[in-house]
């Protein structure tokens, strides 16, 4: 595993224990990250290069630096991978200019990335996602990603609890509503009752 953009490493950090991890300190020049994982990647000599592409991760806004851009050729691999855990700002209806326009600039990274890249296959885990690369004429496939909450048995007076929660939609004779969770991001255009 080599994590190309470490903010949280103030120096090259390698250890082995049953994977080897290579961790490039963030506060490093580009043209250093590369040429480092150039190098640990032509002496490991893999199958298959799994690009785990996380665009706010390499930088505040999502943009994509140049130098990754140029020597993503070098860090491909004899086959690649692409997962694209997120895409570029502005794909809902009704976005605003500011989150267009910073679209429009990840959009181009990470298409260009895709097209330096030219991996073997492309997956995302998101449906909307696989419709935005089928709209630039990329073909992804979806990949169902587990999460890290761990499931717990329901207390024992989890339903009173809910029935105090909810008295109105609990009374006699109602249809109980729907009750759902969601961990991330919610983006101020989601209309609830449509979804």
């Amino acid at each position: 595993v080599i994590g190309l953009h470490d903010p949280s490493v103030t120096r090259v950090t390698t250890s082995l224990n049953d994977i080897r991890l290579i961790r490039l300190p963030a506060t490093d020049p580009w043209a250093e990250r590369v040429a480092c994982a150039a190098q640990h990647l032509q002496g490991f000599s893999p199958d298959w290069v799994s690009w785990q592409i996380v665009a706010y991760g390499f930088h505040p806004r999502g943009y994509l630096p140049s130098t990754l851009l140029e020597a993503a050729p070098e860090l491909r691999g004899s086959h690649c991978h692409a997962m694209l855990h997120e895409l570029w700002l502005g794909l809902e209806a009704g976005a605003s200019w500011r989150a267009r326009a910073i679209g429009w600039r990840q959009r181009r990274g990470i298409l260009c990335l895709l097209d330096r890249l030219d991996p073997d296959c492309i997956q995302t885990s998101q449906t909307v996602y696989q419709h935005a690369l089928m709209r630039e004429g990329i073909g992804a496939g979806r990949l169902g990603l587990f999460g890290n909450i761990p499931i717990a048995e329901p207390a024992a007076d989890a339903g009173a609890a809910l029935a105090r929660w909810l008295p109105a939609t609990t009374a006699q004779g109602s249809v109980a509503p729907l009750v759902a969770l969601t961990f991330g991001t919610l983006h101020p255009q989601w209309r609830p009752a449509a979804t």
